[in-house]
């Protein structure tokens, strides 16, 4: 069960990094890398396709078990009371107690517990306070103080857990620290305040900002073993050194800032730690989508490369993992990047395909499998499937006495492709558009072929006779092969939207896909200029 109600005073704390002066902060040592205690054994109860049985799939939870203890005053025996996690980044029920004669609540399970930030929550779900889970399972917390005073933390003991006695005095000072920073944000919105006291109310803000990141430093320092250190830690963003090395000319590289920041971009980020899945905020997807934004450049192999070596780095977790599998053939299966369908297939093949998407039932992984194959035969960088279909053209087909043309037949630089349908509106924008390019490019060697279905000529008629600028195209009928192998090359296309345009070079390469008609021109033209290069690459070697 989601909670939705249930916000923490302190979360927004973690974020405030990017403010302060570097002088100002202490150093911090990098954590401990988590290592587990035993093994992890993932359980693949599925199968690997295409060799996949209806079974249910595995829960990611490890053998043990869990006894968390908790004496609040101020509950009465029968109250119920709750306990939750963080988990991408919303916050959901785990287990319900009710407190007993002792006055005590225990939560326990035969399984073991997630590694995270976890919430006592009291009843009718008013109020909470969050505490550690980690490889500590039998621990017990005890405060006097009511939880009505909103208070958890000045009495609180920990028995059974040194890393959540640690985590108290953490959550101690810095609920001390927002309380701070409520006060004075309440004294900056109001607008009636002169200059002169509004500058110094910053300055005083800077300064806690600063007081809550050396905590943080400082916590880090004290407890490389913890959790919580690693949070904190992947939180701070990587620093790049100011001095540039010199380049093979004797130059200041001017590049390497971006370089080193991308190729050290996750160094603060423990790939081994499940619990980063299980904190106040989802701190792995939020530098995920950073680095995919706006650090890493989006080359269909390069970005390959990334994200495996990224989905590798967690092979020793359970949730972490699954959350990053899923978030990059997510990313990359729905993108409207052209090119980017071959890093989906890339990574769908070593992933899904291959028995490590555990969590997934069989008509899941079916479903994404199939859809792998199905895009393969038509990424970008691959030798387009040749065709053999019939002309629409009469002319054509008597005086080479055969109605069938075949794709590998056709000679020319540049063979545009365009999937078509004469009933969609979108086709009938795109269509003539396609055809005032080509015709303005009639002596660079390019042919269009026009691919659209038999059963809707009249349709296609009245278009060619509304639209005779695309008369010198070559129009095919997709709906007929001459042979089952003919038919099944058709298939390799991947086209599931009209119009679909596909770009291949004179060797059937093909160099785009799904190709928005505004860009074609300037697409084919760079095309060029790459040749070109690599034409005069080719002749200085040579030389």
């Amino acid at each position: 069960m989601k909670l939705t109600n249930l916000k923490s005073l302190s979360l927004g704390l973690c974020l405030l990094v990017g403010s302060t002066i570097k002088a100002q902060l202490i150093d911090y040592k990098s954590p401990t890398p988590y290592k587990a205690l035993t093994a992890v054994k993932k359980i693949n109860n599925v199968g690997v396709y295409p060799n996949l049985k209806a079974a249910a799939s595995w829960g990611g939870q490890q053998e043990g078990e869990y006894s968390l203890k908790f004496r609040i005053g101020g509950l009465k025996p029968g109250d119920e009371v709750y306990l939750a996690d963080n988990y991408n980044g919303s916050k959901y029920l785990r287990d319900t107690a009710q407190v007993n004669k002792k006055g005590i609540a225990v939560f326990e399970g035969n399984y073991k517990l997630q590694r995270g930030m976890y919430l006592f929550v009291f009843p009718k779900k008013q109020g909470f306070f969050e505490f550690i889970v980690s490889d500590d399972l039998d621990f017990q917390i005890e405060t006097d103080t009511s939880y009505y005073e909103n208070d958890f933390y000045s009495k609180m003991v920990v028995k059974g857990s040194e890393e959540n006695t640690s985590f108290i005095q953490y959550q101690i000072e810095k609920l001390e620290i927002a309380k701070g920073l409520v006060r004075l944000d309440k004294e900056l919105k109001d607008s009636t305040i002169s200059s002169t006291k509004r500058a110094a109310l910053d300055a005083q803000k800077k300064a806690i900002i600063i007081t809550k990141n050396n905590l943080d430093r400082t916590y880090i320092n004290q407890n490389p073993n913890h959790l919580l250190s690693r949070f904190l830690t992947a939180v701070i963003d990587i620093e790049v050194p100011k001095e540039l090395p010199l380049d093979k000319e004797g130059k200041a590289d001017s590049s390497y800032p971006y370089k080193y920041y991308r190729n050290h971009y996750f160094d603060n980020v423990d790939f081994g730690e499940d619990g980063l899945m299980r904190m106040p905020f989802h701190i792995v997807k939020q530098k995920l989508d950073f680095y995919w934004d706006k650090v890493q450049v989006l080359h269909p192999d390069s970005a390959y490369r990334a994200a495996s070596r990224i989905i590798k780095m967690a092979d020793q977790t359970v949730d972490l993992e699954r959350f990053l599998i899923w978030y990059h053939i997510n990313k990359f299966e729905t993108s409207n990047i052209m090119g980017l369908d071959k890093t989906f297939c890339m990574l769908g093949r070593e992933t899904y395909m291959a028995g490590k998407a555990w969590w997934a039932d069989s008509a899941t992984i079916g479903s994404i499998s199939k859809n792998i194959i199905q895009r393969e035969g038509s990424v970008i960088g691959t030798r387009a499937a040749d065709l053999m279909l019939q002309t629409f053209d009469t002319a054509r087909a008597a005086s080479q006495k055969t109605p069938w043309v075949r794709l590998n037949d056709i000679k020319a630089k540049y063979k545009i492709m365009i999937f078509w349908d004469p009933t969609c509106g979108h086709c009938r924008e795109v269509v003539p558009k396609l055809a005032r390019i080509y015709n303005k490019n009639m002596d660079k060697d390019w042919v269009v072929i026009g691919l659209t279905q038999s059963d809707k000529k009249k349709e296609f008629d009245e278009f060619m006779d509304a639209h005779p600028e695309v008369k010198n195209w070559i129009h095919l009928d997709r709906s007929a092969a001459p042979s089952d192998a003919y038919a099944r090359n058709l298939k390799q296309y991947y086209v599931i939207a009209s119009p679909t345009i596909f770009v291949l070079d004179e060797n059937n390469i093909i160099q785009a896909n799904r190709m928005d008609v505004e860009k074609l021109d300037e697409f084919i033209k760079q095309l060029d200029r790459m040749k070109e290069f690599t034409k005069s690459q080719k002749t200085d070697t040579l030389d």
